[in-house]
C-alpha cells in the first residue's frame, strides 16, 4: 500500500491565550548502556565545577560515538520498561501522549524553524498516541561522510559533560552511555504526556538541603512530594565566543529558542554554558535560567516567543489526535476500543520547511514498522478490554431488580465460560463453579474479558 495524505496543519504563529504547560514530575529513570539499559540511577551523575581553562580536545582519540547512522536513535522500550519495574503501568493508560523530549522540543520550535526538517512516527493504541523518534534521510551522517571538524566539534558537547562531572581524562568517552528520566506532564487539554528524557547531572549538596527543607513543608501534598524527591537536572551546553551584535543576534535566535525547548518540557530549570574558543577551549562558563529565557529575547527583532510555541504544541496534539480519531472512523469522541479489535494504523508526521515551511504533514505509511513494546501494547488492550467487559456487567446488573417476580435477584461477577453448561443462545440451566462454591444458574451472559471469554450469571435465590 502506498504512503497517502491524511491531512495537512498551517504552521502559524498564533498569539492568544497560553495553554497550561504543568509542572512536570518525575514517575521513575532509567540508565543506558551501548548494549542494555539497567532500571536504577547508577549513571547519574553530580555537577563538579570545572576548572577553566578546559580543553576539550582530551581524550578525543579514544571517543566512542553512537552510529550516527541509525535512523532510530531513541526507542521506547525503555520508557515503557521503566514503567513497568517501578508498578506504574497505570501511568501509561492515562497518557494521551507518550514519546522522548526530543519529539515535543522540535514541535515547540516549529513555528520559529525556517530550515530544520524532523520527521516523527506515530500510532494509537487503545487510546494512547505513541511519537517514535526517526531521523529523516538527510540527518543521517555515515561516518565516511563526516569530516574531522564536525567529528571533532560533536565530541567537544561530550567532553565538556565529563570535566563537569568529575570525570579523569584516563576514561573513555562512550556518547551511548547516559542517564534518563522518565516523567508526566500535561498541555493544556491534552492530560498526560509521558516525555524520556537524557539528564546530564545534577546539582549535588545544596540540591539535597533543599529536597528537604521542601519535603517537610509539604509532606501533606502528593505532587509536592513527588517533586522534592526529585534531583534538580542540569542541562550542559557549549557555544562559541560570541565577539560581535551580529554572532549575539543567531544565539538568540537560533540556540536559545533550542535550549528552552529541549529543557521546560522536562522540568530542567538550569542550563549550565561553557563558552569556548574556535581551537575548543573553555574559557568561561554561566548558568541560564530555563524560565527566564524567552524573557531574555523579548522585544528584540529576532525574538522568539515561548506563549507562540505552546499554543502551538497544543494545536499539534490536538490536530493530531483528531485526525487518527477521524481515520479510523470515530469523530465523536476517543473510542479506546477501536485498537483492540484491529491492527494499529501507523502513520508519519513530517515537516520539511526547505520544501515547504507552512504545513506539517500527516501521512499514512505503511513502511513504518511496529514501535511500541509487546507488553505495553498487551496492557493497554487488555486493559481495554476489561473496561469495556466491566461496562457491561454494570449494564447487566442495572438491568436486573433486586427482587424480581420470578424469584431471580443478583448477579454474580465473571465465571469463565468453560464451567458453565450451555444448553443454546446465550441462555442456560445448571451450574456453574467459581473459585469457592457452585452456583446454580437460570441464565447467563457472555462478555469479552481481557485475555477470554466470561460469563455473567444470574443465581437462584437461595444461593443469595
Amino acid at each position: 500500500m502506498a504512503t497517502t495524505v491524511v491531512a495537512t496543519l498551517e504552521v502559524r504563529r498564533k498569539v492568544g491565550r497560553t495553554p497550561q504547560f504543568k509542572q512536570p514530575v518525575e514517575l521513575t529513570w532509567f540508565s543506558k548502556f551501548r548494549e542494555h539499559y539497567e532500571y536504577d540511577r547508577r549513571n547519574l551523575k553530580t555537577f563538579v565545577p570545572p576548572q577553566l581553562p578546559v580543553d576539550l580536545n582530551q581524550g578525543y582519540e579514544r571517543f566512542c560515538d553512537r552510529d550516527r547512522n541509525n535512523p532510530y536513535p531513541a526507542p521506547l522500550h525503555p520508557i515503557c520498561e521503566g514503567l513497568r519495574r517501578s508498578g506504574q503501568m497505570e501511568e501509561l493508560r492515562k497518557a494521551d501522549f507518550v514519546t522522548w523530549r526530543g519529539n515535543i522540543a522540535k514541535v515547540l520550535c516549529t513555528p520559529w524553524n525556517r530550515f530544520e526538517t524532523w520527521h516523527m512516527e506515530v500510532t494509537y493504541i487503545a487510546g494512547t498516541i505513541f511519537l517514535n523518534v526517526k531521523e529523516p534521510p538527510e540527518n543521517l551522517m555515515p561516518e565516511e561522510t563526516r569530516d574531522a571538524r564536525t567529528r571533532k566539534m560533536c565530541f567537544w558537547g561530550f567532553s565538556f559533560e565529563e570535566f563537569c562531572t568529575g570525570a579523569t581524562e584516563t576514561q573513555p568517552i562512550d556518547s551511548t552511555e547516559g542517564f534518563c528520566s522518565v516523567v508526566k506532564t500535561q498541555v493544556g487539554s491534552h492530560r498526560v504526556m509521558l516525555l524520556g528524557a537524557e539528564m546530564d547531572c545534577c546539582w549535588d549538596e545544596l540540591n539535597n538541603s533543599a529536597q528537604t527543607a521542601c519535603r517537610d513543608r509539604n509532606s501533606n501534598d502528593e505532587n509536592k512530594r513527588a517533586l522534592s524527591s526529585t534531583p534538580r537536572y542540569i542541562e550542559l551546553k557549549t557555544t562559541k565566543i560570541m565577539n560581535t551584535p551580529n554572532e549575539v543576534m543567531k544565539f538568540e535566535r537560533n540556540k536559545l529558542i533550542k535550549w528552552w525547548a529541549q529543557s521546560f518540557p522536562a522540568g530542567v530549570m538550569d542550563i549550565l554554558v561553557g563558552f569556548r574558543d574556535d581551537a575548543g577551549v573553555v574559557r568561561n562558563t554561566q548558568v541560564l535560567k530555563t524560565l527566564a529565557l524567552p524573557r531574555s529575547v523579548a522585544g528584540k527583532r529576532h525574538a522568539w516567543d515561548a506563549n507562540v510555541s505552546i499554543c502551538f504544541l497544543e494545536d499539534l496534539l490536538s490536530w493530531l489526535k483528531g485526525q487518527i480519531l477521524a481515520d479510523m472512523g470515530d469523530k465523536s469522541a476517543l473510542n479506546k476500543d477501536a485498537s483492540t479489535t484491529c491492527p494499529p494504523i501507523m502513520y508519519r508526521l513530517q515537516y520539511e520547511p526547505k520544501c515547504d515551511r507552512s504545513a506539517v504533514t500527516l501521512y499514512h505509511d505503511p513502511d513504518v514498522p511496529s514501535f511500541v513494546p509487546d507488553h505495553a501494547r498487551r496492557y493497554l488492550m487488555d486493559m481495554t478490554a476489561h473496561d469495556m467487559c466491566e461496562a457491561q456487567l454494570e449494564g447487566i446488573r442495572s438491568s436486573v431488580p433486586a427482587s424480581s417476580s420470578d424469584g431471580l435477584s443478583g448477579v454474580v461477577d465473571l465465571v469463565d465460560i468453560a464451567e458453565v453448561p450451555v444448553a443454546s443462545g446465550d441462555q442456560a440451566v445448571g451450574e456453574a463453579r467459581t473459585s469457592d462454591r457452585t452456583l446454580q444458574v437460570e441464565s447467563h451472559r457472555e462478555v469479552e474479558g481481557p485475555s477470554r471469554k466470561k460469563v455473567c450469571v444470574r443465581k437462584l435465590p437461595d444461593e443469595l
